[in-house]
């Protein structure tokens, strides 16, 4: 144990944490800031968002068919109003318009600047702006319009498609048992995906930063020939892997926690235990019938676990390349893969319908069975290896 908590110190160096913090830091200023700056990203994002928050409160995590009569209700009253406002305002009048629904039929069709601006469809939270109200009828529409057709929808989608029975089936029962009245909100769900995917980039790039020096710098140093010239030099292989998965641990915990801070920030533990199917939710239909808290939790075990399957193949490369451009240039093509064919099996599309139910499943099970299987081989050669000639 002495042996590995040395070699945890020699991977945090002051010079690597440096380069960890500053790489984190750029990373978060050019991708992550955005998402945690910006949440409701624009409108009507922000309207449909404060509209769920209110049903959450209301009617709880699900709305029957009773509730949603009270819904429509509530949408008809804020029509009413808008027709109020528009019959008497005369900017309207000059362009023809006297309730909602004509502006709404018309407006689509040409551009009238001067009344949108005089609407004012800006970002402004002000409830009580006509764009405001607006926004918010626009944000009661396509929810009344999913709620009413999306188990047709759903199943119109998957079949066009031409999605296996398993798929077809497995959507049938979210919608016959009721999963797809649940009211979770596509804003917090794609909000968490978008967070996801840049973190889990910045979490594996940060863990191949730590781990690629783990033998290049003996090797430069020239200790390796030290370590073969005893068994207990020739033993240090395993110790070092050691070293690195424990490093790799901590560097995730702490991004997780950090992320986990700024995450709570934005007031979306109200969907934490809410099922994510909903016709509100246009992530895809999951195999299993999951709360957003349990995706998440699930995701997080996942990005851990690609993580720390990196740090082994880092550690095996930085076992048997000679100089640290080759290995660069490796973890490129490592990373390129991971972001074009790998982050949405792996990490964002789990579970999901998108994949067969055993694909996942047997892409972990194989990453895992070759991955370890060439860290035995090379560790039983490093523990016969010897100095030769």
């Amino acid at each position: 144990m002495r042996v590995i908590l040395h070699e945890i110190r020699h991977i945090f160096r002051p010079g690597t944490l440096i380069l960890l913090l500053a790489f984190n830091l750029l990373f978060y200023w050019m991708y992550l800031g955005f998402y945690f700056q910006h949440f409701p990203n624009g409108r009507p994002s922000m309207d449909t968002y404060d509209i769920q928050l209110k049903m959450v409160e209301r009617f709880g995590s699900r709305m029957d068919a009773e509730e949603f009569q009270v819904f429509k209700a509530e949408y008809e009253q804020r029509k009413l109003v808008a027709d109020e406002r528009i019959a008497g305002d005369p900017e309207f009048a000059k362009y023809g318009f006297h309730n909602y629904e004509q502006y709404q039929t018309r407006a689509g069709e040409n551009p009238f600047s001067e009344l949108d601006e005089h609407i004012d469809f800006s970002l402004s939270s002000d409830p009580n702006t006509l764009g405001s109200l607006f926004w918010e009828l626009q944000s009661r529409e396509w929810m009344i319009e999913a709620y009413e057709g999306g188990g047709e929808a759903e199943l119109i989608q998957w079949r066009a498609l031409e999605s296996s029975p398993a798929v077809l089936e497995t959507v049938q029962r979210r919608i016959d048992d009721g999963s797809m009245t649940s009211i979770q909100s596509d804003t917090a769900v794609r909000y968490y995906l978008d967070v996801l995917q840049y973190s889990s980039l910045l979490a594996l790039v940060s863990v191949l930063l730590i781990t690629v020096p783990l033998f290049l710098r003996d090797r430069h140093n020239g200790l390796i020939q030290l370590q073969y010239a005893s068994a207990t030099g020739r033993r240090l292989f395993g110790k070092k892997i050691a070293a690195a998965l424990c490093s790799a641990f901590l560097v995730l915990s702490v991004q997780l926690a950090v992320l986990a801070v700024l995450f709570s920030q934005k007031n979306i533990d109200v969907f934490y235990h809410i099922k994510l199917h909903s016709y509100l939710n246009f992530w895809p239909v999951s195999w299993f019938d999951l709360t957003f808290i349990q995706y998440i939790m699930l995701t997080i075990a996942a990005v851990y676990i690609v993580c720390l399957l990196a740090v082994l193949v880092t550690a095996l490369l930085s076992s048997v390349v000679p100089n640290y451009m080759a290995i660069i240039g490796s973890l490129a093509m490592l990373v390129v893969v991971f972001v074009y064919w790998g982050r949405q099996p792996l990490i964002t599309d789990l579970t999901t319908i998108n994949y067969d139910r055993l694909t996942q499943p047997l892409l972990y099970g194989g990453l895992m069975l070759v991955i370890s299987g060439t860290l035995i081989f090379r560790w039983r050669r490093e523990k016969a290896s010897d100095i030769v000639g």
